[in-house]
């Protein structure tokens, strides 16, 4: 038994894919193909199911996407070279426009996403969190 480890071993090293019998892959180990073989088998629509489980939460986002651009939203993009404080200071006036944003009796619709847990505040605009 000990000589057969053996020989597997030195197999292994000189031809690492032949004892898995797929070429290696750098992202998947040479499993890549399973995947969309086993869901090409399904007898439903996969992205159906994915619906129905995780919902339509990327089309509630983006329906309200519009509601928090413009300043100071958009402000972020040399956020990497401002102080502690002016990061702290920017939070806090991104957070205050959005709260007054969201208390808007016309975005009632948002509020109400929001507090079903449909939408999270983080998906709107950078929190700092």
């Amino acid at each position: 038994a000990a000589i057969l480890f053996a020989s597997r071993c030195q197999r292994a090293r000189a031809e690492p894919h032949a004892m898995s019998g797929a070429l290696p892959s750098p992202s998947s180990g040479g499993t890549a193909g399973i995947l969309p073989a086993e869901r090409a088998k399904c007898s439903f629509d996969v992205a159906k199911l994915k619906e129905m489980v995780v919902g339509r939460r990327n089309e509630t986002v983006a329906s309200f996407k519009p509601l928090f651009q413009g300043p100071p939203f958009d402000e972020t993009s040399l956020k990497d070279y401002w102080s502690y404080e002016e990061r702290f200071t920017r939070q806090l006036e991104r957070t205050t426009e959005a709260i007054v944003r969201i208390r808007d009796p016309k975005n009632r619709k948002f509020l109400m996403s929001h507090m079903k847990g449909s939408v999270r505040m983080g998906d709107m605009f950078e929190t700092g969190s």
